[in-house]
C-alpha cells in the first residue's frame, strides 16, 4: 500500500515538475514535423492535416504565453501528430495524382495526335478553310497544354499537371468531330 502512494506521489510531482516550464523540446519536435510535412508537399497534397498541425502549434505557442504549460505540451503533441499524418496523407495523395496525370497526360497525347493528323489530311473547298484554322488554332493550343503539363511532370508538380491539362480532352475531342466530315472521302458523284 505504501509503495502505491509513493509510485502516485512520484507521478503528481513529475507531472507538477513538468508543468512548471514550456514544452520546448515538444515545440521544437512539432516545428520539425511540420517543416518535413512541407516538404513533402502536405501543404498542397494534404492540406487540412497540414493546416491542423501549424495551427495546433500556434495554439501551444500562445498557451506558452499564458504560462498554461500543460496544454502547450497538449498542443504540441497534437502539432507533431498532425504533421506526421500530413506526411503521411501527402504521400499517399502525391503518388494517387501522378498516376492520374501519367495516364491523362498519355490519354492526351494520343488525342492530339490524331487531331493533328486528322486537320492534315482534312480536305475541302476554301470555305473550310476558315473552320479548319480554328480547329489549328484549338489543336495548337492544346498542344501548348500538353506540353506545360509534361514541364509540370518533370518537376513532380502533378497538382500543376493536373491544372493544366484540365478541360483539355473536351477541346480535342470536340476538334476531331468537326474535322471529320472533312477527313472522309467525298463519294463518286454518278453521272447519268
Amino acid at each position: 500500500m505504501r509503495f502505491i502512494s509513493a509510485a502516485l506521489l512520484l507521478c503528481c510531482s513529475l507531472a507538477c515538475a513538468a508543468c512548471t516550464s514550456p514544452p520546448d523540446k515538444e515545440m521544437n519536435q512539432a516545428r520539425a514535423a511540420i517543416e518535413a510535412a512541407r516538404a513533402a508537399g502536405a501543404d498542397a497534397y494534404a492540406p487540412e492535416e497540414y493546416k491542423s498541425a501549424v495551427a495546433a502549434l500556434k495554439h501551444s505557442e500562445d498557451s506558452v504565453e499564458q504560462r498554461d504549460y500543460r496544454q502547450a505540451l497538449a498542443y504540441a503533441l497534437d502539432s507533431r501528430e498532425q504533421a506526421q499524418a500530413a506526411v503521411r496523407t501527402a504521400a499517399s495523395e502525391k503518388a494517387a495524382a501522378r498516376s492520374q496525370s501519367e495516364a491523362e497526360l498519355r490519354d492526351l497525347q494520343g488525342l492530339l495526335a490524331q487531331a493533328q493528323t486528322r486537320l492534315r489530311g482534312a480536305q475541302g473547298p476554301r470555305a473550310r478553310r476558315r473552320i479548319l484554322q480554328t480547329q489549328q488554332r484549338t489543336v495548337d493550343t492544346a498542344d501548348a497544354a500538353v506540353q506545360k503539363a509534361r514541364a509540370a511532370m518533370a518537376r513532380q508538380d502533378y497538382l500543376g499537371a493536373r491544372d493544366a491539362m484540365r478541360g483539355v480532352r473536351d477541346q480535342l475531342q470536340a476538334v476531331i468531330r468537326q474535322i471529320v466530315p472533312f477527313t472522309e472521302p467525298s463519294a463518286p458523284k454518278h453521272r447519268r
